[in-house]
């Protein structure tokens, strides 16, 4: 690799957290240069998982609540474990299950509280990518529809469901530039809570170079719901 290209690549990651700072659903994270290690990562939380377990706490939620400190104060001070780390830092929990679609992981956590499953992405260049949801939709004409009968409608991170455990990961779809799209569907709400009636779905696609950098969401469909 000549010069030039050295210092290029090496521009563009250091650059990397001011080019993602105005995008709300980017975090930049060194220890994500280069992908996921889904199997280190596994290894890291099976094995801290064994070492942390809590005997006598006084509920379960405590009892998870303690094991997770101590999780968290191990895997810190051990670099094999960076990953781990950092993914529940930024996430607040552990990952639930990981998947590779070629250069990009994908990776779900689920809340304690509700059940959630929340949905993450992240690529090649260090970026924990969640769902967006301050995408333009104005111009859709079923989006348009929608908000005339709705003035409250919210593009939500809630992805579209209609049994239980069904898989919500995402569909992965290759341009003829070689590009790379993950295709969620996601939720659109009268309002942006839990509770808040669903009205309508937005399939979106997150867009990847042939490199596995993160470039874009956009709009690919809205369908209403009855």
């Amino acid at each position: 690799m000549n010069t030039k290209k050295r210092i290029i690549i090496l521009s563009l990651f250091l650059l990397a957290p001011l080019a993602f700072g105005s995008n709300s659903h980017i975090q930049y994270a060194r220890e994500f240069v280069g992908g996921l290690n889904i199997s280190q990562i596994t290894s890291c939380e099976k094995q801290y998982e064994n070492d942390c377990r809590t005997v006598n706490a006084k509920t379960a939620m405590d009892g998870v609540s303690q094991q997770w400190r101590c999780m968290e104060r191990k895997m810190a001070k051990n670099k094999f474990c960076a990953q781990a780390s950092k993914i529940r830092q930024l996430t607040f929990y552990p990952a639930t299950d990981i998947r590779k679609y070629g250069l990009i992981a994908v990776f779900d956590i689920t809340t304690l509280a509700d059940g959630i499953n929340t949905y993450y992405m992240v690529d090649t260049h260090g970026s924990l990518i969640s769902l967006d949801s301050d995408l333009n939709l104005g111009d859709n004409k079923n989006y348009f529809l929608l908000k005339k009968k709705y003035p409250g409608i919210a593009l939500t991170k809630f992805l579209y469901w209609t049994k239980v455990n069904e898989n919500l990961f995402p569909k992965s779809h290759t341009l003829p530039n070689k590009n790379q799209q993950l295709i969620f569907r996601q939720e659109l709400r009268d309002g942006e809570c839990v509770a808040c009636p669903r009205i309508g779905i937005a399939d979106i696609a997150y867009e990847f170079d042939q490199y596995g950098v993160y470039l874009r969401s956009k709009l690919l469909k809205i369908t209403m719901l009855p």
